[in-house]
């Protein structure tokens, strides 16, 4: 299933890869999750729009693979989804230092404490 969109909580978004610039309106994890029918192992590299995912769009995610980018690509963080990472998964983030005008990224692995 291909979706023209983007990852968000519900806007318009423009979004500019390489020579290309377009506007596409943005869903939340959730109604991906439910067009897909469900997600049980989340693979997401969305370029700094990962801060966007709703806490609660993870219930039911097993497995976490997350690229993480700090600010000027990504941003704010949203604290109130690393809380709850770190409350309901075992998890370590890769750091993978890059200061320069790409800002700061790491990898998140992440499985979900008792399988649930």
């Amino acid at each position: 299933m291909v979706v023209d969109g983007a990852l968000g909580t519900g806007e318009s978004v423009r979004i500019t890869w390489g020579e290309k610039t377009c506007t596409v309106a943005t869903r939340t994890l959730g109604e991906f999750a439910a067009m897909a029918g469900g997600c049980d192992f989340l693979k997401c590299d969305c370029e700094g729009a990962e801060w966007s995912i709703r806490p609660e769009d993870l219930d039911g995610v097993r497995r976490i693979e997350m690229e993480l980018h700090m600010p000027p690509i990504g941003g704010p963080m949203n604290r109130a989804l690393l809380d709850y990472i770190g409350e309901h998964y075992d998890f370590e983030i890769e750091r993978k230092p890059g200061y320069d005008v790409k800002g700061v990224m790491g990898v998140l692995h992440a499985v979900r404490k008792n399988g649930r």
